[in-house]
């Protein structure tokens, strides 16, 4: 909880916790950060993820996104439009109007 009183997403245990018996892989990610980025994401809408442990520095891993069975698609939805909005501004030429 911050210090006005505000809770974070993030601060939320049931959005923090997956039930591995319950849970649908939805990502792999290389990085990081890109990963809990990711997670960040769905936990702001709402959809509870959970991320593999951080890998070793040096040796290589996925960082695996699990989200509840339930959400998975709706989760997978929201990570796309994020994916494509990204992709579009990155293709999207420099305007120096402004």
């Amino acid at each position: 909880m911050a210090e006005d009183g505000t809770e974070f997403v993030d601060d939320d245990p049931a959005l923090r916790y997956i039930d591995p018996n319950n849970r649908k892989e939805l990502e792999r990610y290389d990085r990081w950060d890109e990963a809990e980025l990711a997670c960040g994401l769905l936990r702001s809408n709402g959809i509870a993820c959970e991320l593999s442990p951080m890998p070793l520095p040096g040796l290589p891993a996925d960082i695996i996104l699990w989200v509840h069975n339930r959400d998975a698609e709706l989760a997978w939805a929201i990570l796309a439009d994020a994916e494509r909005e990204a992709s579009t501004k990155k293709q999207a030429p420099f305007d120096d109007t402004i």
